[in-house]
C-alpha cells in the first residue's frame, strides 16, 4: 500500500503544477482600463462662439457707414461719463476692435486741448456689427473747472465731439457741448475701447 502511494504522488504534484499554471494564464491581466478608452470617454473643451463679440474676417467699419449718439451724462467724482453708441448705417457687416479717437471741436471743427486719452483698465472687445448692429465705448470727461484757470484756459465753445472709429482716419460729428482746457497739456477726455452695447 505504500508502495502505491509513492508512485502516485509524482503524478498528482505535476497535475496541480499544470493546473496552477493554467488558472493563471487564464486570470485577469490589469484592472486598468485601454488608455484608448480612457481617452475616448473623457469630453473634450468647448468653447463658445459669439458673432456679436468677435471679430471675423469682416471690414473695419468706416466712418461714412456709421452714426454716434451720446447717452445722458452721470456724474462721479469730479468726472462725467457718457456711453457713445456707434451704429451700422450700411449693407454690409465691419468690424470695430480697439479705442477709437475722440476730441472736443468748436465750430469751425478746430480742435479744443488734448485729444482723448485712453483708459489703460477697459480696452473693450472686438465686434462685429451686421447693418443695423451696435457698438459702444465709455467716454469721460474731467471737471475743467477744477484746474487752475491760467493753467487750463477753459472755454465752453465745443459744439461737436469728433469722432474715429479704430484704425479708421474718416471721422463722425457728433453734437456735443461741454467745457474744457486749451491747454493741450491737460487730457479732460478719456475713451474706453469699443465694445457690444
Amino acid at each position: 500500500m505504500s508502495n502505491h502511494i509513492s508512485n502516485m504522488r509524482p503524478i498528482g504534484y505535476t497535475a496541480m503544477l499544470v493546473l496552477a499554471t493554467t488558472l493563471t494564464a487564464c486570470g485577469p491581466q490589469s484592472t486598468a482600463p485601454p488608455s484608448s478608452n480612457t481617452q475616448s470617454e473623457t469630453p473634450q473643451a468647448s468653447v463658445p462662439q459669439h458673432s456679436h463679440t468677435t471679430r471675423g474676417n469682416s471690414a473695419n467699419c468706416s466712418a461714412e457707414q456709421l452714426s454716434a449718439t451720446a447717452s445722458d451724462s452721470e456724474g462721479a467724482a469730479g468726472s462725467t461719463f457718457y456711453t457713445i453708441t456707434l451704429n451700422n448705417t450700411g449693407d454690409s457687416e465691419c468690424s470695430l476692435s480697439g479705442y477709437p479717437g475722440v476730441s472736443l471741436v468748436d465750430a469751425q471743427e478746430n480742435q479744443l486741448g488734448a485729444p482723448a486719452g485712453r483708459e489703460s483698465g477697459d480696452p473693450g472687445t472686438p465686434v462685429t456689427l451686421p447693418p443695423g448692429g451696435n457698438a459702444a465705448f465709455t467716454l469721460r470727461i474731467l471737471n475743467a473747472l477744477a484746474y487752475e484757470p491760467k493753467t487750463c484756459s477753459a472755454t465752453d465753445t465745443a459744439v461737436n465731439l469728433k469722432i474715429y472709429p479704430p484704425e479708421e482716419h474718416g471721422w463722425i460729428l457728433l453734437p456735443f457741448t461741454a467745457t474744457t482746457c486749451t491747454n493741450p497739456d491737460i487730457v479732460i477726455l478719456k475713451v474706453s475701447g469699443v465694445r457690444a452695447p
